[in-house]
């Protein structure tokens, strides 16, 4: 895929992400601090990323939290987004799940052997796929998982150089543990 081209799908993909019944941008408060004690930190993502701002909003039911992180290559510019949605309760995120993934998982998802992380908690529902996409070794991966109230949603792209299939399985592990370390209020 020409270079131009990668750019404008991968610029489709922002508004699709945003695309939340009322986004908007806001200075983090107390009351959102609970969002962001969740979410992938620039501490978590290799050295050279730099965040392009956040976005808050609500999806089936849920309060939600965007951050994003960007990389600019010699031929792509390279994006990890990572959207942490909070539920009044454990049914309506369970209810709202398939929705997210029917959302996110459409077209040619498929399992790729170096995307295989695991959530700690064996009750946690999760879906790991990626698109292969037509360059040597691109790759646009979602990463989706139910946790108790909480549902986190990573929409990355791999290229092995500026972050590797085990690199965003370490990024995950670090999401994984805040899920299940910090307590929902």
């Amino acid at each position: 895929m020409h270079p131009k081209l990668k750019s404008i799908f991968f610029w489709i993909m922002i508004p699709l992400l945003l695309s939340c019944a009322s986004c908007q941008i806001e200075a983090t408060s107390p009351a959102t601090t609970q969002f962001t004690s969740y979410e992938v930190k620039a501490s978590d993502i290799p050295p050279g990323w730099a965040s392009p701002g956040q976005a808050w909003g609500e999806d089936w039911g849920g309060q939600s939290h965007l951050v994003g992180y960007e990389i600019t290559t010699l031929n792509n510019v390279m994006r990890l987004k990572h959207m942490i949605s909070i539920y009044p309760d454990e049914e309506q995120a369970k209810t709202a799940y398939p929705k997210w993934e029917e959302k996110w998982f459409k077209g040619q998802y498929v399992k790729v052997t170096d995307a295989d992380f695991v959530p700690s908690n064996p009750n946690d529902t999760y879906r790991f796929e990626c698109v292969p996409l037509p360059s040597e070794s691109l790759f646009s991966c979602n990463y989706l998982q139910l946790h108790k109230r909480l549902i986190s949603f990573v929409l990355v792209d791999v290229d092995g150089k500026s972050i590797t299939f085990a690199q965003l399985n370490t990024i995950l592990k670090a999401v994984d543990d805040r899920l299940n370390k910090i307590e929902l209020k």
